[in-house]
């Protein structure tokens, strides 16, 4: 591709299937990186729900070894006020090949400029300010620094979420991963 973009947004189908293991590779990562301007930036979802720890932690080693500078939202906390308490079980990565800066203020400040409309369809799942939308925050590439030395890379030749996360379709534990970030940055002091 000889274009270059400001946004690159990756929403596959689940890491199981096929067709969509080659989109969490590294080589995959490293087209996108090559496709992004210098300030693009990258928005790849996660479905941790079928990851094992050992699977984040090889995917999240692909993806920073590519893109080091990356924060992460959860898709739901159990803390929020929603009728129902539902836990985390998908990650939002949004990534640049340059340090992303993020404060609560800058996202008020954001939210509070958008047009009614988009504030209409962030009400409608729950996020009616920058607030709201910083408390999905769960980490940032500074935060993990050293969260998954010890991992594999995922790479085309080795596409193994292709293979372990089919075995967790029906035995999801999204939040083992979860409780193993959180370990983690209590472990670092974060």
């Amino acid at each position: 591709n000889k274009e270059k973009y400001d946004i690159i947004v990756s929403e596959p189908t689940n890491t199981w299937q096929s067709f969509s293991a080659q989109l969490y590779s590294k080589e995959f990562l490293e087209l996108v990186k090559d496709d992004l301007n210098d300030n693009g930036l990258f928005v790849k979802w996660i479905p941790i729900y079928t990851m094992s720890v050992e699977d984040f932690r090889n995917f999240y080693k692909t993806f920073s070894s590519v893109f080091p500078n990356v924060i992460a939202f959860a898709n739901i906390k159990p803390d929020e006020n929603t009728p129902v308490r539902f836990g985390t079980s998908e990650i939002i990565f949004i990534s640049s090949k340059n340090k992303i800066e993020i404060d609560s203020g800058k996202l008020n400040a954001n939210y509070n400029s958008l047009p009614e409309q988009s504030k209409q369809y962030l009400d409608a799942i729950r996020l009616s300010s920058g607030d709201e939308i910083f408390h999905l925050l769960l980490f940032t590439s500074d935060d993990m620094k050293g969260y998954a030395e010890d991992a594999a890379l995922i790479t085309d030749d080795k596409p193994v979420l292709e293979f372990s996360t089919a075995k967790n379709v029906l035995n999801q534990k999204p939040s083992l991963i979860i409780d193993d970030i959180g370990a983690f940055l209590v472990k670092s002091g974060k």
